[in-house]
């Protein structure tokens, strides 16, 4: 599982949901909400969750100048360091916006997703549940946003589901253990 856009107002609640099931998953953080909730940030990393660099105002990479992509990440880089004390290591566009340009610039592996569960639009807990549990497939990243009300009350079902089929969440650092994830190449498809 992958979170987007927080941390926000209801990822505290997110973060003693997955303790509870033993699960973890990957934050693509937002930096502008990483350096408004840096106890968040604490926790996530001491609960073993993994914090991607997700931009700093979440824009579309693809309109920015190079300078301006560069900049989007770096403070987020910042941001999450001074939180944590780690720096990200994986990053996730916004929108999915991707091209050789952004993908040269941001100068981390990044990480798409096989499915959207479409949380921001249907705002629909029962929806959460039943798209993620379609999109469950061995090695799936599966993209949800733990600034969503609805995808938060979700995750107690979501969860249960996932483990009654015998599906164990993990950060995409452990999906991908044994592997070298490179900076300039695109990972989660499929």
């Amino acid at each position: 599982m992958t979170f987007d856009d927080g941390p926000g107002p209801y990822t505290a609640r997110l973060l003693a949901i997955m303790k509870r099931h033993s699960a973890r998953g990957t934050f693509f953080v937002v930096g502008r909400n990483a350096a408004a909730n840096p106890q968040v940030l604490s926790q996530m990393a001491a609960e073993h969750h993994e914090i991607g660099n997700h931009t700093y105002d979440h824009p579309d990479l693809a309109r920015l100048s190079n300078m301006g992509i560069r900049s989007e990440v770096q403070r987020t880089q910042q941001a999450v360091h001074q939180a944590t004390g780690r720096w990200p290591t994986i990053m996730r566009p916004p929108y999915g916006s991707l091209n050789s340009r952004v993908n040269r610039e941001v100068g981390m592996p990044v990480i798409m997703w096989r499915g959207d569960t479409q949380d921001w639009l249907y705002r629909s807990s029962g929806r959460v549940q039943r798209r993620v549990l379609k999109l469950a497939k061995r090695n799936a990243v599966i993209l949800v946003h733990d600034v969503q009300k609805t995808t938060v009350s979700a995750m107690p079902a979501t969860l249960n589901g996932l483990i009654r089929r015998g599906y164990t969440l993990v950060t995409i650092s452990e999906l991908y253990a044994g592997s070298r994830l490179l900076p300039g190449h695109v990972y989660g498809w499929g």
